[in-house]
């Protein structure tokens, strides 16, 4: 670790960290009015506003870095929490557990269609001439931003609802298949297939052991009344274990070159696992620990991190932007009909 982010002398070092602070409390604030934009997309414009690009009040810290980072993987720990697994892993008991179709096939569904459109609108951009690697504009397009649909969802009490479930659910593969296939793709090409790809598989290996043992370890009434014991207000023992969770899955997705927000998402899966109905407070601690602090300086950071302008120096990308947005939101909306339709 850089004891140094820690150590300097420079006696304004926290400053920047104060001002993305104060934003993220009057950003709600100022936002509770209107109630159909969301908190963060306040933040991240928010962002934008004291970052490079209007006042350049907020820059890159080592500070700032270290927090986005850890709002990244809170945000996405969190969302893996959200994902009801009931609804998405099929009863021990071999059953089913509901007439209705599961939300997770259906959002596989909505998946695959969606990565096919997107390899066909893919080819067709760079057949008109825009270059690059169809293959990776396929993946560009085919994803989402869970990190926005997980607030979003939340800040409306949507998660809890069928309709929320799949949001969610879609956005979780959306994002993490690409990123499995993008990572895929990305070590093949530059290095061929060897075994740093299968070095992947660590990761789903970890999440399966405590898949398989954690549950039945965590909820035998010893076990429980060991940890109830020890979560009283001064030791939080199930809070200091689910943020170790986290970080050792942080820590092993980088080891194997994965990125951060893919173990950050198994932790939460496992986690949601491990904690029984009377852990709710358990939630709760975890979501205001992450919701109020680190995951604001994220999205705020986001924005300060924005180069407008490198759009507004030449038109020509507004417009590029402008039909790879188009592209992206047609080939997300399309497959949704149809299975909605079906």
């Amino acid at each position: 670790m850089n004891f140094s982010l820690f150590t300097s002398e420079d006696p304004n070092r926290f400053l920047p960290l104060v001002i993305v602070l104060l934003l993220a409390f009057v950003v709600p604030i100022l936002l509770s009015r209107f109630r159909r934009v969301p908190v963060v997309v306040g933040e991240i414009v928010a962002g934008i506003l004291v970052g490079p690009a209007v006042l350049g009040l907020v820059t890159e810290t080592p500070i700032l870095v270290f927090m986005q980072d850890i709002g990244l993987a809170f945000l996405m720990f969190l969302a893996g929490m959200e994902i009801n697994l009931d609804q998405l892993l099929p009863a021990r008991n071999g059953q089913s557990k509901s007439q209705e179709p599961r939300v997770a096939s259906s959002a596989l569904v909505v998946y695959a269609l969606t990565l096919g459109l997107a390899l066909v609108a893919g080819y067709l951009v760079v057949r008109q001439g825009a270059g690059g690697d169809p293959l990776l504009l396929a993946f560009v397009f085919s994803a989402t931003s869970l990190g926005v649909v997980l607030p979003t969802l939340k800040e409306r009490g949507m998660l809890s609802t069928r309709f929320g479930q799949f949001v969610l659910v879609s956005a979780t593969l959306a994002d993490f298949i690409t990123i499995i296939l993008l990572t895929i793709y990305i070590i093949t090409f530059d290095r061929g297939f060897d075994l740093e790809v299968l070095s992947l598989g660590l990761l789903f290996v970890a999440f399966l052991i405590f898949y398989r043992i954690g549950p039945a370890f965590v909820r035998r009434p010893r076990v429980r009344k060991f940890f109830d014991d020890l979560s009283h207000a001064t030791v939080q023992i199930k809070v200091r274990g689910a943020i170790l969770v986290l970080m050792l899955f942080v820590v092993l997705a980088e080891f194997v070159d994965a990125e951060l927000i893919l173990g950050a998402f198994l932790a939460g899966l496992i986690v949601s696992l491990l904690k029984g109905p009377e852990d709710e407070s358990l939630v709760e601690k975890l979501e205001a620990f992450g919701f109020g602090f680190f995951i604001p300086v994220f999205f705020i950071m986001v924005g300060v991190d924005l180069d407008l302008a490198a759009a507004f120096d030449a038109p020509a990308r507004l417009v590029v932007v402008a039909v790879l947005f188009a592209v992206a939101t047609i080939v997300k909306i399309v497959p949704v009909l149809i299975v909605g339709r079906s």
